[in-house]
Protein backbone atom coordinates (compact mmCIF):
# COMPACT_ATOMS: atom_id res chain seq x y z
CA UNK A 1 0.00 0.00 0.00
CA UNK A 2 2.95 2.31 0.56
CA UNK A 3 3.86 2.10 -3.15
CA UNK A 4 0.25 2.88 -4.11
CA UNK A 5 0.26 5.92 -1.85
CA UNK A 6 3.58 7.12 -3.25
CA UNK A 7 2.24 6.85 -6.82
CA UNK A 8 -0.92 8.75 -5.86
CA UNK A 9 1.11 11.51 -4.20
CA UNK A 10 3.35 11.85 -7.27
CA UNK A 11 0.32 12.15 -9.55
CA UNK A 12 -1.36 14.66 -7.24
CA UNK A 13 1.78 16.77 -6.90
CA UNK A 14 2.35 16.99 -10.66
CA UNK A 15 -1.34 17.70 -11.35
CA UNK A 16 -1.57 20.54 -8.82
CA UNK A 17 1.63 22.06 -10.22
CA UNK A 18 0.20 21.88 -13.76
CA UNK A 19 -3.17 23.37 -12.77
CA UNK A 20 -1.45 26.21 -10.95
CA UNK A 21 0.41 27.25 -14.08
CA UNK A 22 -1.12 30.48 -15.39
CA UNK A 23 0.75 30.76 -18.71
CA UNK A 24 -0.72 28.16 -21.04
CA UNK A 25 -2.96 28.12 -24.14
CA UNK A 26 -6.72 28.35 -23.53
CA UNK A 27 -7.24 24.91 -25.10
CA UNK A 28 -4.87 23.31 -22.61
CA UNK A 29 -6.74 24.93 -19.72
CA UNK A 30 -10.02 23.49 -20.95
CA UNK A 31 -8.43 20.05 -21.27
CA UNK A 32 -7.03 20.28 -17.75
CA UNK A 33 -10.42 21.27 -16.40
CA UNK A 34 -11.85 18.05 -17.83
CA UNK A 35 -9.17 16.14 -15.90
CA UNK A 36 -10.03 17.70 -12.54
CA UNK A 37 -12.25 14.72 -11.69
CA UNK A 38 -9.26 12.37 -11.87
CA UNK A 39 -7.30 14.56 -9.48
CA UNK A 40 -10.21 14.77 -7.03
CA UNK A 41 -10.62 10.99 -6.99
CA UNK A 42 -6.86 10.63 -6.49
CA UNK A 43 -7.00 13.02 -3.51
CA UNK A 44 -9.80 11.01 -1.88
CA UNK A 45 -8.07 7.69 -2.62
CA UNK A 46 -4.80 8.96 -1.17
CA UNK A 47 -6.63 10.04 1.98
CA UNK A 48 -8.17 6.58 2.40
CA UNK A 49 -4.88 4.75 1.78
CA UNK A 50 -3.09 7.12 4.18
CA UNK A 51 -5.16 5.84 7.10
CA UNK A 52 -4.01 2.32 6.27
CA UNK A 53 -0.31 3.25 6.06
CA UNK A 54 -0.47 5.79 8.93
CA UNK A 55 0.94 8.54 6.70
CA UNK A 56 -1.94 11.01 6.75
CA UNK A 57 -0.20 14.37 6.95
CA UNK A 58 0.98 14.56 3.35
CA UNK A 59 -2.46 13.68 1.99
CA UNK A 60 -4.02 16.31 4.26
CA UNK A 61 -1.55 18.90 2.96
CA UNK A 62 -2.46 18.10 -0.65
CA UNK A 63 -6.19 18.54 0.05
CA UNK A 64 -5.57 21.85 1.83
CA UNK A 65 -3.52 22.98 -1.17
CA UNK A 66 -6.30 21.97 -3.57
CA UNK A 67 -9.17 23.70 -1.74
CA UNK A 68 -7.13 26.91 -1.37
CA UNK A 69 -6.24 27.07 -5.08
CA UNK A 70 -7.83 29.43 -7.60
CA UNK A 71 -8.60 26.77 -10.20
CA UNK A 72 -10.91 24.59 -8.09
CA UNK A 73 -14.67 24.88 -8.70
CA UNK A 74 -17.50 24.95 -6.17
CA UNK A 75 -18.88 21.55 -7.17
CA UNK A 76 -15.37 20.09 -6.83
CA UNK A 77 -15.03 21.46 -3.28
CA UNK A 78 -18.46 20.05 -2.52
CA UNK A 79 -17.28 16.61 -3.73
CA UNK A 80 -14.26 16.75 -1.39
CA UNK A 81 -16.43 17.98 1.46
CA UNK A 82 -18.81 15.05 1.10
CA UNK A 83 -16.01 12.50 0.65
CA UNK A 84 -14.06 13.68 3.70
CA UNK A 85 -17.20 13.63 5.82
CA UNK A 86 -17.96 10.07 4.73
CA UNK A 87 -14.38 8.98 5.50
CA UNK A 88 -14.55 10.51 8.97
CA UNK A 89 -17.94 8.97 9.79
CA UNK A 90 -16.82 5.56 8.53
CA UNK A 91 -13.66 5.67 10.66
CA UNK A 92 -15.77 6.59 13.68
CA UNK A 93 -18.29 3.80 13.02
CA UNK A 94 -15.55 1.15 12.89
CA UNK A 95 -13.99 2.41 16.11
CA UNK A 96 -10.95 4.38 14.87
CA UNK A 97 -11.54 7.27 17.28
CA UNK A 98 -7.99 8.61 16.96
CA UNK A 99 -8.06 8.72 13.16
CA UNK A 100 -11.61 9.91 12.50
CA UNK A 101 -11.00 13.49 13.79
CA UNK A 102 -8.29 14.05 11.17
CA UNK A 103 -10.82 13.61 8.36
CA UNK A 104 -13.62 15.39 10.23
CA UNK A 105 -11.53 18.49 11.01
CA UNK A 106 -10.42 18.65 7.37
CA UNK A 107 -14.07 18.34 6.34
CA UNK A 108 -14.91 21.36 8.54
CA UNK A 109 -12.17 23.38 6.84
CA UNK A 110 -13.57 22.39 3.45
CA UNK A 111 -17.05 23.53 4.52
CA UNK A 112 -15.63 26.95 5.48
CA UNK A 113 -13.93 27.29 2.09
CA UNK A 114 -17.07 26.20 0.23
CA UNK A 115 -19.27 28.72 2.05
CA UNK A 116 -16.73 31.54 1.60
CA UNK A 117 -16.37 30.94 -2.13
CA UNK A 118 -20.13 30.64 -2.52
CA UNK A 119 -20.55 34.14 -1.13
CA UNK A 120 -17.78 35.66 -3.23
CA UNK A 121 -17.29 33.68 -6.40
CA UNK A 122 -20.95 33.25 -7.34
CA UNK A 123 -21.94 36.88 -6.76
CA UNK A 124 -19.16 38.60 -8.65
CA UNK A 125 -17.57 38.71 -12.07
CA UNK A 126 -14.72 36.33 -12.61
CA UNK A 127 -11.42 36.94 -14.34
CA UNK A 128 -11.05 36.91 -18.13
CA UNK A 129 -14.28 38.93 -18.54
CA UNK A 130 -16.32 35.85 -17.68
CA UNK A 131 -19.39 36.98 -15.71
CA UNK A 132 -21.14 34.57 -13.41
CA UNK A 133 -24.76 35.34 -12.59
CA UNK A 134 -25.49 36.58 -9.07
CA UNK A 135 -26.59 33.74 -6.86
CA UNK A 136 -30.19 34.13 -5.57
CA UNK A 137 -30.53 35.06 -1.91
CA UNK A 138 -32.54 31.92 -1.16
CA UNK A 139 -29.69 29.82 -2.54
CA UNK A 140 -27.18 31.59 -0.29
CA UNK A 141 -29.49 30.96 2.64
CA UNK A 142 -29.64 27.26 1.75
CA UNK A 143 -25.84 27.11 1.49
CA UNK A 144 -25.52 28.73 4.93
CA UNK A 145 -28.04 26.38 6.56
CA UNK A 146 -26.43 23.35 4.93
CA UNK A 147 -22.97 24.44 6.06
CA UNK A 148 -24.10 24.87 9.68
CA UNK A 149 -25.87 21.50 9.58
CA UNK A 150 -22.71 19.77 8.31
CA UNK A 151 -20.48 21.48 10.89
CA UNK A 152 -22.93 20.52 13.65
CA UNK A 153 -22.80 16.88 12.57
CA UNK A 154 -18.98 16.92 12.42
CA UNK A 155 -18.74 18.61 15.85
CA UNK A 156 -21.12 16.05 17.35
CA UNK A 157 -18.95 13.16 16.14
CA UNK A 158 -15.75 14.95 17.20
CA UNK A 159 -17.27 15.29 20.66
CA UNK A 160 -17.90 11.55 20.79
CA UNK A 161 -14.27 10.99 19.78
CA UNK A 162 -13.13 13.04 22.79
CA UNK A 163 -11.53 15.86 20.79
CA UNK A 164 -10.54 18.92 22.87
CA UNK A 165 -10.48 21.56 20.13
CA UNK A 166 -14.27 21.61 19.60
CA UNK A 167 -14.71 25.18 20.98
CA UNK A 168 -12.12 26.44 18.49
CA UNK A 169 -13.95 24.72 15.62
CA UNK A 170 -17.32 26.16 16.68
CA UNK A 171 -15.98 29.69 17.05
CA UNK A 172 -14.10 29.47 13.75
CA UNK A 173 -17.24 28.14 12.05
CA UNK A 174 -19.37 31.00 13.37
CA UNK A 175 -16.82 33.61 12.32
CA UNK A 176 -16.33 32.08 8.87
CA UNK A 177 -19.96 31.35 8.03
CA UNK A 178 -21.35 34.64 9.34
CA UNK A 179 -18.54 36.86 8.08
CA UNK A 180 -20.17 37.69 4.77
CA UNK A 181 -23.78 38.18 5.82
CA UNK A 182 -25.11 38.98 9.28
CA UNK A 183 -28.81 39.31 8.45
CA UNK A 184 -31.30 37.64 10.76
CA UNK A 185 -31.94 34.67 8.47
CA UNK A 186 -28.23 33.83 8.38
CA UNK A 187 -27.91 34.32 12.14
CA UNK A 188 -30.83 31.95 12.62
CA UNK A 189 -28.93 29.31 10.66
CA UNK A 190 -26.18 29.46 13.29
CA UNK A 191 -28.59 28.53 16.09
CA UNK A 192 -28.29 24.83 15.24
CA UNK A 193 -24.59 25.03 16.14
CA UNK A 194 -25.02 27.22 19.24
CA UNK A 195 -27.84 24.99 20.51
CA UNK A 196 -25.41 22.07 20.46
CA UNK A 197 -23.40 23.91 23.10
CA UNK A 198 -26.46 24.91 25.11
CA UNK A 199 -27.74 21.31 25.02
CA UNK A 200 -24.37 20.16 26.40
CA UNK A 201 -24.50 22.84 29.10
CA UNK A 202 -27.97 21.70 30.22
CA UNK A 203 -26.91 18.05 30.15
CA UNK A 204 -24.02 18.76 32.51
CA UNK A 205 -26.41 20.66 34.78
CA UNK A 206 -28.69 17.59 35.03
CA UNK A 207 -25.80 15.28 35.90
CA UNK A 208 -24.41 17.84 38.37
CA UNK A 209 -27.09 16.87 40.91
CA UNK A 210 -25.18 13.63 41.39
CA UNK A 211 -22.25 15.61 42.74
CA UNK A 212 -19.89 15.31 39.80
CA UNK A 213 -17.22 18.05 39.90
CA UNK A 214 -16.36 17.28 36.28
CA UNK A 215 -19.83 18.53 35.26
CA UNK A 216 -19.29 21.75 37.21
CA UNK A 217 -15.97 22.39 35.50
CA UNK A 218 -17.43 21.68 32.07
CA UNK A 219 -20.30 24.10 32.73
CA UNK A 220 -17.76 26.77 33.70
CA UNK A 221 -15.83 26.13 30.54
CA UNK A 222 -18.88 26.31 28.26
CA UNK A 223 -20.30 29.46 29.89
CA UNK A 224 -16.93 31.20 29.58
CA UNK A 225 -16.77 30.36 25.87
CA UNK A 226 -20.32 31.62 25.33
CA UNK A 227 -19.55 34.86 27.18
CA UNK A 228 -16.12 35.54 25.70
CA UNK A 229 -16.59 34.40 22.11
CA UNK A 230 -20.30 34.23 21.24
CA UNK A 231 -22.44 36.63 23.28
CA UNK A 232 -19.94 39.45 23.52
CA UNK A 233 -21.65 42.23 21.54
CA UNK A 234 -24.38 44.59 22.80
CA UNK A 235 -27.12 43.08 20.64
CA UNK A 236 -26.96 39.86 22.68
CA UNK A 237 -27.68 41.57 26.02
CA UNK A 238 -30.51 39.17 26.96
CA UNK A 239 -28.63 36.01 25.95
CA UNK A 240 -25.51 37.22 27.76
CA UNK A 241 -27.54 37.97 30.88
CA UNK A 242 -29.00 34.47 30.87
CA UNK A 243 -25.58 32.87 30.55
CA UNK A 244 -24.24 35.09 33.36
CA UNK A 245 -27.06 33.88 35.62
CA UNK A 246 -26.25 30.29 34.64
CA UNK A 247 -22.57 30.96 35.43
CA UNK A 248 -23.53 32.40 38.84
CA UNK A 249 -25.51 29.27 39.67
CA UNK A 250 -22.57 27.08 38.70
CA UNK A 251 -20.16 29.16 40.78
CA UNK A 252 -22.47 28.96 43.79
CA UNK A 253 -22.22 25.15 43.74
CA UNK A 254 -18.47 25.50 44.28
CA UNK A 255 -18.92 26.71 47.86
CA UNK A 256 -18.82 29.93 49.87
CA UNK A 257 -15.38 30.79 48.47
CA UNK A 258 -17.03 31.53 45.11
CA UNK A 259 -19.69 33.93 46.46
CA UNK A 260 -17.83 37.07 45.33
CA UNK A 261 -17.45 35.74 41.76
CA UNK A 262 -21.09 34.70 41.81
CA UNK A 263 -22.15 38.23 42.81
CA UNK A 264 -19.99 39.73 40.06
CA UNK A 265 -21.74 37.63 37.42
CA UNK A 266 -25.18 38.55 38.77
CA UNK A 267 -24.27 42.23 38.96
CA UNK A 268 -23.25 42.22 35.30
CA UNK A 269 -26.45 40.37 34.38
CA UNK A 270 -28.46 43.09 36.16
CA UNK A 271 -26.50 45.95 34.58
CA UNK A 272 -27.21 44.60 31.08
CA UNK A 273 -30.99 44.76 31.59
CA UNK A 274 -31.52 47.53 34.15
CA UNK A 275 -32.25 50.27 31.59
CA UNK A 276 -34.88 48.44 29.55
CA UNK A 277 -38.39 50.01 29.36
CA UNK A 278 -40.74 48.57 32.01
CA UNK A 279 -43.49 47.79 29.51
CA UNK A 280 -44.06 44.11 28.79
CA UNK A 281 -46.49 44.99 26.01
CA UNK A 282 -43.49 46.16 23.96
CA UNK A 283 -42.08 42.65 23.94
CA UNK A 284 -39.79 43.22 26.93
CA UNK A 285 -41.40 40.59 29.17
CA UNK A 286 -38.55 38.03 28.77
CA UNK A 287 -35.93 40.67 29.67
CA UNK A 288 -37.99 41.94 32.65
CA UNK A 289 -38.46 38.39 33.87
CA UNK A 290 -34.72 37.71 33.52
CA UNK A 291 -33.92 40.91 35.43
CA UNK A 292 -36.27 39.93 38.25
CA UNK A 293 -34.56 36.53 38.54
CA UNK A 294 -31.11 38.15 38.61
CA UNK A 295 -32.18 40.52 41.42
CA UNK A 296 -33.67 37.65 43.42
CA UNK A 297 -30.52 35.51 43.11
CA UNK A 298 -28.31 38.53 43.87
CA UNK A 299 -30.26 39.17 47.10
CA UNK A 300 -29.91 35.53 48.13
CA UNK A 301 -26.15 35.49 47.51
CA UNK A 302 -25.70 38.89 49.18
CA UNK A 303 -27.42 37.54 52.27
CA UNK A 304 -25.08 34.55 52.34
CA UNK A 305 -22.14 36.89 51.96
CA UNK A 306 -23.44 39.16 54.79
CA UNK A 307 -23.18 42.32 52.70
CA UNK A 308 -25.56 44.29 54.89
CA UNK A 309 -29.25 45.03 55.26
CA UNK A 310 -29.37 47.70 52.55
CA UNK A 311 -28.45 45.31 49.75
CA UNK A 312 -30.62 42.55 51.14
CA UNK A 313 -33.75 44.73 51.25
CA UNK A 314 -33.12 46.60 47.98
CA UNK A 315 -32.83 43.54 45.74
CA UNK A 316 -36.17 41.96 46.78
CA UNK A 317 -37.91 45.28 46.24
CA UNK A 318 -36.46 45.44 42.74
CA UNK A 319 -37.52 41.84 42.15
CA UNK A 320 -41.09 42.67 43.17
CA UNK A 321 -41.04 45.85 41.08
CA UNK A 322 -40.01 44.07 37.89
CA UNK A 323 -42.09 40.94 38.33
CA UNK A 324 -45.23 43.04 38.80
CA UNK A 325 -44.52 44.85 35.52
CA UNK A 326 -44.86 41.67 33.50
CA UNK A 327 -48.08 41.33 31.58
CA UNK A 328 -48.86 37.65 32.07
CA UNK A 329 -50.83 37.58 28.86
CA UNK A 330 -47.77 38.75 26.93
CA UNK A 331 -45.31 36.28 28.41
CA UNK A 332 -45.58 32.65 29.27
CA UNK A 333 -43.46 31.07 32.01
CA UNK A 334 -41.98 27.71 31.12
Amino acid sequence: MTYVLTALHQFINSSIAAYSCTEMPEGDKDKQHEQHGTLLRALVSAMKVSFITNEVQKSVSFIKCAISSTWIKLDEIKFLMSSLGNIGVTLYNIGHLDEAPKALELCCQTVWVYARLSYHRLSASQDEQRIIEDIPKDTLKDISMDAFAKITKMVDILHRCGVKIIPDIIVKSLSELLANDSTSEFLNSSLVLIKLWVKELLAYALVESRGTMFCVEMQKRITNILLNKIYCSKEYYLERSRVLVRKARVLRTCGVQSISSCLESLSEAISLLRDIPLDSSQGNAPAIHQLAIAYCLHAHCAQEANLGAEVITTDPRCFSKYINKINTSAFCFF
